[in-house]
């Protein structure tokens, strides 16, 4: 949680259990939860362009694409494969332009973009298996 606050320090980000604290372990439970608490806010599902690769596989990915808007953010070697996937080829249409992104959380859903940034190398998995505490009882863990 600490990391992700220090991640997230924007006035209009906030970090929560909100996962644990309902018992949700999808993302499709997850959506319709959030924008329920929050009617009033503006979601839009941000993931790493090699999630983005695979998002097709995830339970309920068009219902998902169908409520919010979605920015798949550059991660190195997923381009071309992420690119090329059943999501960018099943919501063509619904792709705005990367420079109209600040505009994303005002469009209705399916709205999507590509971002391209600054790469880091880190996977998710290796930044928060860094940021957990060891644990003095099993070594390498």
């Amino acid at each position: 949680m600490a990391s992700a606050r220090d991640m997230a320090d924007h006035p209009r980000m906030r970090v929560t259990r909100i996962e644990s604290d309902l018992c949700i372990n999808y993302t499709r439970d997850l959506v319709p939860a959030l924008m329920a608490r929050a009617p009033a806010a503006r979601f839009v599902w941000v993931m790493g362009a090699d999630n983005l690769a695979g998002f097709h596989r995830w339970g309920g990915w068009t219902q998902i694409a169908r409520t919010l808007p979605v920015a798949a953010v550059a991660r190195p070697n997923a381009g071309p494969r992420a690119r090329l996937s059943k999501f960018p080829q099943r919501f063509r249409a619904a792709r705005i332009d990367e420079r109209s992104a600040a505009s994303l959380p005002d469009l209705p859903a399916p709205a999507w973009t590509f971002l391209t940034a600054r790469w880091h190398p880190a996977s998710s998995t290796a930044l928060r298996r860094r940021a957990r505490p060891r644990n003095p009882f099993r070594p390498g863990l």
